[in-house]
């Protein structure tokens, strides 16, 4: 009996169909069934993908981000791309995502052009390196006060040299079909995206500093915790925070 069977190989931006041919029969005097494939296989070039968002930012321009607190879904990129934004606001530090939830988020915006960046909790920098492991193109810190804060960071999420950030194969950003390490690690640093969370006194009076560290790409102010601290909490229009807003502002003037 001839029995075929259909697969799909992904060339590029290219969609192939390859047919298997299984061919079943007699295969000796006691009737043994034997059977051959027959598959044609097309070469998978090795392509990284780029972080649309840090070249717009890098060049001036405005990225729109789409939060995502409770939705799971991995359509959670094709939502965002439809609606016009830029990146996904994966948001692990108060909203209901598991590590595998931000993996199958990231994984799933990719291929739609939005980029996955995802703010994880105080002093969790494993979540991190985890979320860029599984398709995460950037990480958003909250609660940085410092300057030696902020250096840790920075170095958390970046290869050697310029970082500590432990290779774990293969990357999410080249289909899990990376070139050599050295190759890979080199290309996917500029990739990254990490931004600084300034949410205290301290950090508003730290801010030149923090935004100075070679690494940290920005810096985003979090206004809820930052107007608890000053005892104004909720009042996101007194001058006071109007006041913290030009002053992060200035030195917060863009990407490297």
């Amino acid at each position: 009996m001839n029995y075929n069977h259909y697969y799909f190989l992904a060339n590029r931006s290219r969609i192939s169909v390859s047919k298997v041919s299984s061919f079943v029969g007699a295969g000796s005097a006691a009737g043994a069934a034997t059977s051959s494939f027959f598959v044609e296989l097309i070469p998978l070039t090795i392509r990284k993908i780029q972080n649309a968002t840090i070249r717009k930012l890098r060049t001036g321009g405005l990225a729109l981000g789409f939060g995502l607190h409770h939705l799971r879904s991995a359509a959670a990129g094709m939502l965002a791309a439809a609606s016009g934004h830029d990146w996904l606001f994966i948001d692990m530090e108060h909203g209901a995502f598991s590590q595998d939830d931000v993996a199958q988020i990231c994984v799933a915006a990719l291929p739609t052009g939005i980029t996955p960046i995802v703010r994880i909790c105080a002093g969790a920098l494993d979540q991190g390196t985890r979320a860029l492991d599984n398709g995460a193109a950037g990480v958003i810190v909250p609660h940085v006060d410092t300057v030696d804060q902020a250096r840790q960071i920075a170095r958390a999420f970046r290869y050697p040299p310029l970082g500590s950030r432990s290779w774990g194969g293969p990357s999410a950003l080249f289909g899990y079909k990376a070139p050599g390490n050295a190759e890979a690690q080199a290309a996917i640093n500029p990739e990254i995206l990490v931004v600084a969370m300034i949410e205290s006194v301290e950090g508003l009076g730290n801010a030149a500093g923090i935004a100075a560290v070679d690494g940290i790409d920005g810096l985003l102010i979090g206004t809820s915790d930052l107007t608890a601290e000053m005892g104004i909490s909720g009042e996101i229009l007194h001058p006071r925070v109007e006041e913290a807003y030009r002053s992060v502002g200035a030195v917060n003037t863009g990407l490297p």
